[in-house]
């Protein structure tokens, strides 16, 4: 996956966004970045430390009523996504590398 940015501001404001949105459901918050893979757009949202990943990730996905992905990526990881257009929402119980 090669991550690039699309522009601070537009960039900034779609996790503002979704940040925002996710406060006022009163959900835990995950760390949001957005990456360009194969010229298609996602925001990628993944559990902070010390959270219940798939717990968080969970409300999340009931949340914005995404869809699991069906198939194993191994290690106990689960993914969610919510296609808009373009845009994909993803979430997965897999932190962000640093």
């Amino acid at each position: 996956m090669v991550e690039i940015s699309v522009g601070g501001a537009l960039e900034s404001g779609l996790v503002e966004g979704i940040s925002e949105l996710g406060t006022k459901l009163r959900l835990v918050p995950l760390d949001w970045r957005v990456v360009i893979v194969e010229d298609v757009p996602f925001v990628e949202g993944a559990p902070q430390q010390g959270h219940d990943a798939i717990a968080v990730c969970t409300e999340w996905a009931a949340a914005l009523g995404m869809q699991e992905y069906g198939f194993d990526e191994g290690d106990g990881i689960r993914s969610w996504y919510l296609m808009d257009g373009i845009w994909e929402i993803e979430i997965s119980t897999l932190a962000h590398a640093a």
